[in-house]
């Protein structure tokens, strides 16, 4: 069984352990596999694929992982966290010129990290601290003087999700607000909230870039959709 509990909703004696916090996660997987989509209109398409990619795979896993109350469930959930938050403070160093050596050996190192952490027992203590180093990263990457030039609302607003979604993740693990049998689960509106939370953080970075090639402001008129900033390049 998970650890070190299950949250507040009541495992039923079915394929589908816990029903609200399973479903749920369908809102995580279906950003994901939309932005993986919209990813082909972007500037950075790889880095906008990848991201969509993760998220997908954040919210699968948490799925599975609700849907079966395992360890290994758990493992793979909480492996999507780390991997999720890790690449965007790992890209965020990045666009702004300050990550030593390649992307990819960054982003492999804290996979395995992550993984030494999940499989080993001492690494148990080390989880939630983990996480929480990870976001404190991603939150002082972003904090960095830089010339990039996002629209840092969209930021605050996902700060401002999160924090709202984190209260009520701590209210539904302590069971101050909890109703077991209830399908309206504390746990499965964190769900709901960090999805949306995760799609300002895409519109964030995506600000950055100036969105997508078909922004008017991009484009010369009569130019049969040729792109300014790529020297005419049809998109």
């Amino acid at each position: 069984m998970c650890w070190p509990d299950c949250f507040c909703e009541a495992p039923r004696d079915a394929f589908i352990r816990q029903p609200a916090n399973t479903w749920s996660n369908l809102a995580t997987v279906g950003l994901g596999l939309a932005i993986v989509w919209a990813a082909r209109r972007e500037r950075d398409p790889k880095s906008a694929a990848t991201y969509g990619a993760l998220v997908a795979f954040l919210g699968a896993g948490s799925f599975f992982f609700h849907a079966s109350l395992t360890w290994v469930g758990e493992g793979i959930d909480v492996l999507g966290m780390y991997l999720v938050v890790g690449y965007l403070a790992l890209l965020g160093l990045k666009r702004a010129g300050r990550l030593p050596g390649p992307f990819g050996l960054w982003f492999a190192g804290l996979a395995a990290v992550s993984a030494v952490v999940l499989v080993s027992e001492p690494g148990h203590a080390l989880r939630r601290p983990l996480f929480g180093g990870l976001l404190a990263a991603l939150l002082a990457v972003e904090c960095m003087p830089s010339e990039r030039r996002p629209d840092r609302r969209w930021l605050a607003g996902a700060l401002g999700l999160f924090l709202v979604a984190f209260t009520i993740w701590s209210l539904d693990a302590r069971r101050v607000l909890c109703a077991p049998e209830s399908w309206l689960q504390g746990h499965a509106v964190w769900h709901l909230l960090t999805a949306g939370a995760l799609g300002l953080l895409f519109a964030y970075y995506r600000s950055e870039q100036g969105g997508a090639y078909e922004r008017d402001r991009d484009r010369i008129p009569g130019d049969r959709g040729l792109d300014r900033s790529e020297g005419g390049a049809v998109v």
